[in-house]
């Protein structure tokens, strides 16, 4: 809803909210995910629900939803953390590691203590870089069976000699 939201309104949702949170817990996470689109429905403008609601879908696996949602929490408040962070932890899931090392690097600005942030930005970090070298690996590999193929081996001993004595 638009800033007219009414302050009973606001209290409303906020107690749809506590019972999604309380689905949750209980690891009922369809039915937290109706309760949150219901807080949503009611109070737009709040990061939280977005950003619950995304903590839900990750758990159900539904990234890309989590995506979107967090996304949203993100433009409602782009100082609130837990957006970065619930879009960093379902990019990290669909294996988006240079994505998610972008929304993990927020959360470390925006809360350089954090440890949890911390170790996640370590974990993308790892893996964008196990992706850097295994891409560079997948360039080399082709040539290196190209150079391996027009090696004659039966001359590979006369390549161990010093240069000067290879003319023959």
């Amino acid at each position: 809803m638009s800033m007219g939201t009414k302050n009973s309104d606001i209290a409303l949702a906020e107690e749809i909210k506590l019972q999604a949170n309380e689905a949750f817990k209980a690891h009922k996470y369809s039915q937290s995910i109706d309760l949150y689109t219901k807080a949503i429905e009611i109070n737009g403008q709040n990061a939280v629900y977005w950003a619950n609601r995304a903590f839900a879908h990750t758990k159900l696996e539904e990234y890309g939803s989590a995506v979107l949602d967090a996304t949203k929490a993100i433009e409602i408040d782009p100082k609130y953390s837990k957006g970065y962070y619930r879009r960093g932890a379902a990019y990290l899931a669909m294996g988006k590691f240079k994505e998610a090392l972008k929304d993990f690097q927020q959360v470390k600005k925006i809360c350089p203590n954090d440890p949890d942030a911390t170790k996640k930005l370590k974990e993308c970090e790892k893996a964008v870089m196990k992706l850097k070298f295994e891409e560079a690996i997948a360039v080399h590999d082709s040539e290196r069976r190209s150079v391996a193929d027009s090696i004659d081996y039966h001359t590979i001993a006369r390549y161990q000699l010093p240069l000067e004595h290879s003319g023959v």
